[in-house]
């Protein structure tokens, strides 16, 4: 039994629910194959799984809700050379979470954040909860004419504290209660509108995107520090992203994640010894309070750093 050509179509709804539940995988990444371009799509339990999508067609652009259980999707070297597709992806998350590895980069979208891909550029997008998102294709031509080359933008997280956010958003569902209808004037209308609000965004964030990620990651160390077994994996899962990105971001940082995680501990560590409300606290409980469980290791550590002992800071 064969899908339907979906994307053909000026407007087609899939539910692999309306189907048995051994078919549904396959269905799926036919289905997803049709839209977007060929994929690979893995799931966990394909007893649980299901997914669905709904395409416009807005001008130019092709415009799909999708959703879904949770799911791995790859686009690799091989199904680019054998279907090259000069379209941008852009995935806006209004449910749960994406990561998305493209072209060395590796970002975790979350609720009301957006990104976009290079569909002749390997991909990989990691949905590990359930999900709901709209996913724009935008040809490459019309990309960079409104918006700028893909390669500076592609890879990047978009739009989660910009104050057209919700607006944006509630753009985004709306096409998909809009009449079907629409002239074709009304149509370049309305995608001449989503893309410029878009290009609003990216002109108001894209320069502190560079090290947005890395920031992000010492907020959450820092905040995890009196977690003694916190190492790299804890946060390559948090980020949904490699431990060997997470090391690229260090080194690019000149440090190391072991670096920066010591002497994170030990400047925790010398504050709370100089702060009133750990006074009657013992060196070794501020050490275990900063993440330290080896009480001969820190003093060493502490001593090697700021030259002079814990029992010195504190007299």
């Amino acid at each position: 039994m064969k899908l339907p050509c979906l994307k053909n179509k000026e407007s087609s709804y899939f539910d692999t629910r309306q189907i048995t539940s051994t078919q549904r995988c396959d269905y799926w990444q036919d289905a997803i194959s049709q839209v977007f371009v060929p994929l690979d799509s893995k799931v966990e339990s394909s007893d649980n799984f299901w997914g669905a999508l709904e395409l416009r067609h807005c001008s130019h652009l092709d415009i799909v809700r999708v959703q879904g259980a949770s799911q791995y999707v790859t686009r690799g070297r091989q199904q680019i050379r054998r279907s090259p597709e000069d379209r941008v992806l852009m995935s806006f998350m209004l449910k749960g979470n994406m990561g998305l590895a493209h072209n060395g980069k590796e970002i975790q979208l979350t609720t009301g954040q957006f990104a976009f891909y290079d569909t002749d550029e390997e991909y990989q997008l990691n949905l590990n909860t359930a999900f709901d998102q709209v996913v724009i294709a935008i040809p490459k031509s019309n990309f960079e004419n409104i918006l700028g080359r893909p390669k500076d933008l592609c890879g990047f997280n978009f739009g989660e504290q910009h104050p057209l956010q919700i607006f944006y958003q509630g753009c985004l569902k709306d096409i998909f209660t809009t009449p079907m209808d629409l002239s074709l004037r009304q149509q370049e209308v309305l995608s001449d509108h989503l893309l410029n609000m878009m290009k609003c965004i990216i002109a108001d964030e894209y320069p502190h995107k560079t090290n947005y990620l890395f920031e992000q990651i010492k907020v959450f160390i820092l905040a995890q520090l009196d977690n003694s077994d916190l190492t790299i994996h804890h946060v390559a899962k948090k980020f949904n992203i490699s431990t060997r990105y997470i090391s690229k971001l260090f080194q690019k940082n000149d440090m190391t994640f072991s670096y920066f995680l010591l002497n994170a501990r030990l400047d925790k560590a010398r504050k709370n010894l100089q702060s009133t409300p750990y006074t009657m606290c013992s060196i070794k409980h501020i050490a275990y309070n900063a993440g330290f469980n080896d009480i001969s290791y820190f003093s060493r550590a502490f001593k090697k750093r700021f030259g002079i002992t814990a029992s010195e800071v504190r007299a």
